[in-house]
């Protein structure tokens, strides 16, 4: 019976030492991770020009032309269609681009470029 008893403690006190050699090595690659430089710079950056090209590509979906001008997306049309669908489908391009602001809208006879333009302004995806 004491044999018995011998095995069970020492099976035990070897899965106490796998557990805790296990959890220490964990806290270690944790803190190893903790401490790693992250480059969240580059990867912003690039989600940036995703979401731009993203955004200029909703335009043309709703048949309209974009333009990218650095952070800017600038969407244009001429008066080819009735100006409530123009109205729509620009505001599902508005609604559409993630992380940009309505910066400049225009639309009737008197605009510069075209019967509509409007452009819109990358802001970032957190504001």
């Amino acid at each position: 019976m004491s044999g018995n008893i011998r095995q069970k403690r020492l099976f035990n006190l070897v899965l106490a030492g796998l557990l805790m050699a296990t959890g220490i090595g964990m806290a270690g690659v944790g803190g190893y991770l903790i401490l790693q430089p992250a480059d969240i710079a580059d990867q912003r950056e690039g989600y940036a020009d995703t979401l731009i090209s993203q955004c200029a590509e909703t335009a043309e979906t709703q048949n309209l032309s974009a333009e990218v001008l650095g952070e800017n997306v600038v969407v244009k049309s001429n008066r080819d269609d009735d100006p409530y669908a123009l109205i729509a489908r620009s505001s599902v391009v508005i609604a559409e681009c993630e992380g940009f602001s309505l910066r400049r809208f225009c639309m009737g006879e008197t605009c510069e470029n075209g019967f509509l333009n409007f452009s819109m302004g990358y802001k970032g995806p957190d504001q």
